[in-house]
């Protein structure tokens, strides 16, 4: 018989293995064609074996059939798609699993969070260190990347362990930076973890690998200033700080003038640049399928239905778009997938413009203890559309993370440390 040692010795295990695994999403043994992510599914099975732990509120239960009872209303107005509504639900159920893992791990076993942050740094730090090596096109060593990543990239676009070279925002932003604020007592982790993100951000601007992250670090950059300017009382600090941040900008400015596509774009335009123009045109084409269907903006299409009002704006879209780039964009004609690009998008054109509304509104109360997590999300979420990802269920953790935080102010301090706002 295993006692309840071994249990516990298991069920951390399979934990920190799902957590060593989040950046090593290029897997080419993953099941998903598009995000090769394996840490999900191992953080299901945590949560499939600590399901005694599992607490759900009655809040969640209540917008969860609210949500369930609104889509098989509209499914009578829009015939559903297996693969779409399965896409929808199977990536929805893996985010909130995730969110559980860490409720289970952190709140319910009472966890200390160091172990998680050293783990975290730890595959990060690989993830670092394969980039650069990738970066010296060694022909063992691409050999082996040929054979260990599922989208291959030869052309010398650095990408890290990631997906593709799009996802490194959504890793240091979404990712790191969370756990650099969430976390910021657990004060010698934070300070690798701030090291490790400065570096990743040298390595990526010099690399050049990805326009659209040149554009993120200016934007965070931005955010984080305003931030502290604001917060900052003394005069002459926040006119060095004006300075420095002027500085730093018209550093960023200059290197990403230096790059090709970012020329193109402010010279010519968003269909400049073919991947960008692709990206605009789902965007564009679902906002003119909205427009067809004013009613079903306001409650939503139905799970997995995103491909109804891309298909109902798809030509009056076409015939906006200007980059000799057709492949992509021929192929999508009459498309069934889930996925553009957008998670506001997604998430209107699923439940509806109310419940997003709700949703932003639940997202600013999680995040009252930091609001730099609710301009992060927002902002992220503008190019990207995974509902598995960890952003969010991060964010969403903090909410309750600093509830508890304030509830337990004055009486007994929960192991986690966040934040102090007593």
């Amino acid at each position: 018989m295993v006692s309840n040692k071994t249990n516990h010795k298991i069920d951390e295990f399979i934990f920190y293995l799902g957590i060593f695994f989040i950046p090593f999403d290029n897997l080419f043994f993953a099941p998903s064609s598009g995000w090769a992510t394996i840490s999900p599914i191992i953080l299901f099975c945590y949560v499939l074996l600590n399901l005694r732990h599992v607490s759900i509120s009655y809040k969640a239960i209540l917008i969860s059939l609210v949500i369930i009872i609104l889509s098989l209303f509209n499914y009578a107005f829009y015939t559903p798609t297996i693969g779409g509504v399965f896409d929808c639900v199977s990536t929805l159920c893996l985010g909130i699993t995730f969110y559980l893992s860490i409720d289970i791990f952190f709140i319910k076993k009472k966890n200390s969070a160091k172990m998680f942050l050293r783990l975290i740094f730890i595959a990060y730090t690989i993830a670092l260190v394969y980039g650069l090596i990738s970066l010296l096109k060694i022909p063992i060593f691409e050999s082996f990347r040929m054979h260990l990543e599922k989208r291959y990239y030869y052309s010398g676009r650095l990408q890290f362990t990631f997906t593709e070279p799009s996802f490194i925002s959504m890793h240091l932003y979404g990712v790191i930076l969370p756990c650099i604020i969430i976390f910021k007592d657990n004060v010698r982790q934070i300070r690798n973890l701030k090291i490790l993100l400065v570096c990743y951000i040298i390595v990526t601007c010099l690399s050049g690998a990805s326009a659209r992250f040149f554009l993120d670090t200016a934007c965070v950059f931005v955010m984080f200033f305003i931030k502290w300017f604001i917060n900052i009382k003394n005069i002459k600090r926040k006119m060095i700080g004006m300075a420095i941040g002027v500085v730093a900008l018209v550093a960023v400015a200059s290197i990403m003038l230096r790059q090709g596509r970012f020329q193109s774009i402010l010279n010519l335009g968003i269909y400049a640049d073919a991947s960008l123009a692709s990206r605009f045109f789902r965007i564009n084409a679902i906002i003119k399928g909205f427009l067809q269907d004013p009613i079903h903006v306001l409650f939503g299409f139905g799970i997995g239905n995103t491909s109804y009002p891309f298909n109902m704006g798809y030509e009056e879209a076409l015939l906006e778009y200007r980059n000799p780039y057709l492949d992509e964009i021929i192929a999508l004609r009459g498309t069934t997938e889930t996925s553009f690009f957008c998670g506001h998008i997604r998430i209107i054109a699923d439940i509806g413009l109310v419940f997003y509304i709700l949703l932003i509104l639940l997202l600013w109360k999680k995040t009252k203890g930091s609001r730099m997590l609710f301009y992060l999300v927002m902002y992220l979420y503008i190019q990207f559309d995974s509902y598995s990802f960890y952003t969010v269920w991060l964010i969403l953790f903090y909410g309750r993370l600093y509830k508890m935080k304030i509830n337990a102010c004055g009486t007994n301090k929960i192991h986690l440390m966040i934040p102090e706002r007593c």
